[in-house]
């Protein structure tokens, strides 16, 4: 008898490993419905691990028939425990499919008792039990089940009545690092309700980040970093709790620069806010509004290069010219205005790389024009268009001799359009050198005087005007005395205020 036990577990074991391999392999949705059911009725607890993760990116039929083989793998195995652990970190705990499926569990009388055992242990998903508990029409008995009860249906009234009891539940989910902040918050004015205090640093650093009161972290110091820092991190995984990371850079710029950076950069290179939210336009605007060539690091100028070449999808989107338009346009030029704040040779290698990269690709249509929409343009090169644009700006305006030196590069490119383009902002730029060098020579004559007005955007419009009519008696040095005067007098008051 026990060898026949054991030669079935061996068994079992072996179809449960392949079970596995085929449900991670294969496309066909009966197959795995089909997987899902036989790992249901043979499988052990760990099969949790491979069906949670499968369950987190299945679609809502098969995420179901996921849930439903869980609970019978833990109902077999008197294993809830553990697999509330691992819905916990996975974030499923709270899953509607999760819970519906403990709602119709067929056994649902035998589970529910063997659930709401886990509330009087010390278990780290007891808030989502409850919650499941809750909504399967449990009803507690104990005291502590009363408890998680009232804090799962966020009954203030019901917690206010076991006052001491309820602090240690609920002082369990604001020092969890794994728990959204929207449940801390409410957890951290129930604790202040019922007077609890903090007892060291790091638990009045996570109430005060719970409660959102900025100036209080500030003058806790650099100690209230680390908290606020893990708990931005941990929010970074939820769409929902990006607001409230926003709401707290500020305040961890000033404790620890080099941490809003590295969070910063987290934001922008995440795939998964790339969409029309101005999330990633906010976050590239941070970034380049608190970085420096100090705290610069080639990681944050790749993360900012990488968003700004993300925009290329523009023209993928059959909506071009709706929501996505103004989105993409704003993420390219908070990118444009970063790269052109950071400068430095690393932009610049990076900026070039886009350059060759899009405009070779672009070069192999027939010349679109930039910036317009043309009936010959493939919608799929218009951001290639204006993101090339744009690194040819950031070029022209940081306008160092090794943006210089791209520029020259960029002639080469197989795009004819952009070709010119390098070369107009060439041009501007040699301009500028000869307006800067003849601005830095003092005036000799009264034409030299009234080019430098002319050329001055301190002098309003309407002044330049009177000063053209001067413009031929200064070039043959025939103006009178008194115009002569008041074009120097002009110059010199300009130059005063300048200085000053």
């Amino acid at each position: 008898m026990a060898l026949f036990k054991g030669i079935k577990r061996w068994t079992d074991a072996y179809r449960q490993k392949r079970l596995i391999k085929t449900l991670t392999e294969t496309n066909a949705y009966g197959k795995r419905i089909e997987v899902l059911e036989e790992l249901g009725r043979i499988g052990s607890a760990r099969a949790f691990g491979a069906i949670i993760d499968f369950a987190k990116r299945a679609e809502r039929t098969l995420r179901n028939t996921a849930a439903r083989s869980l609970i019978a793998i833990a109902e077999r195995a008197n294993a809830y425990g553990l697999l509330f652990s691992q819905l916990r970190d996975s974030s499923l705990a709270s899953d509607a499919d999760i819970i519906g499926c403990f709602e119709q569990h067929e056994n649902k009388k035998a589970a529910l008792p063997k659930l709401a055992a886990l509330l009087q242990s010390k278990h780290e998903a007891r808030f989502e039990v409850a919650h499941i508990l809750v909504k399967s029409g449990w009803t507690p008995t104990e005291p502590i089940e009363k408890i998680w009860f009232a804090i799962a249906s966020r009954d203030r009234r019901e917690i206010a009545k076991y006052r001491a009891l309820a602090i240690e539940p609920l002082e369990s989910i604001l020092l969890d690092d794994n728990r959204e902040i929207v449940m801390k918050c409410w957890v951290a004015e129930e604790l202040e309700q019922l007077g609890w205090k903090p007892i060291n640093q790091n638990q009045l650093a996570t109430c005060l980040l719970s409660r959102g009161k900025w100036d209080d972290l500030l003058q806790m110091g650099i100690v209230a970093s680390g908290p606020l820092s893990k708990a931005m991190r941990r929010e970074l995984t939820h769409l929902h709790g990006l607001e409230w990371v926003f709401n707290a850079l500020p305040t961890l710029v000033q404790l620890d620069t080099m941490q809003a950076i590295d969070i910063l950069r987290n934001i922008i290179g995440y795939k998964k806010y790339i969409e029309p939210s101005g999330r990633v336009e906010r976050a590239v605007e941070l970034l380049g509004a608190i970085v420096n060539p100090s705290n610069t690091t080639s990681s944050t100028i790749s993360v900012i290069a990488n968003a700004l070449l993300g925009t290329v999808d523009e023209g993928k989107d059959e909506g071009w010219g709706g929501t996505t338009f103004p989105y993409f346009s704003e993420v390219r030029d908070a990118c444009t205005k970063a790269l052109i704040n950071i400068g430095g040779q690393e932009t610049i290698t990076k900026v070039t790389e886009i350059i060759f990269k899009l405009g070779n690709q672009i070069g192999r249509f027939n010349e679109p024009f930039l910036d317009e929409r043309n009936a010959d343009t493939p919608n799929t090169i218009i951001g290639h268009q204006r993101v090339a644009n744009s690194a040819i700006h950031i070029l022209e305006e940081i306008g160092s001799k090794e943006a210089i030196g791209a520029l020259n590069q960029a002639l080469s490119v197989k795009s004819r359009t952009l070709s010119e383009k390098a070369h107009a902002a060439l041009q501007r730029l040699n301009q500028r050198a000869e307006r800067r060098e003849l601005s830095e020579q003092p005036p000799e004559t009264d034409h030299q005087v009234l080019l430098r007005l002319l050329n001055d955007d301190a002098v309003s419009p309407l002044t330049k005007v009177g000063l053209r009519s001067y413009e031929l008696d200064a070039q043959q040095g025939t103006l009178d005395e008194r115009d002569r005067r008041y074009l120097w007098a002009l110059y010199d008051r300009l130059q005063r205020s300048s200085r000053t």
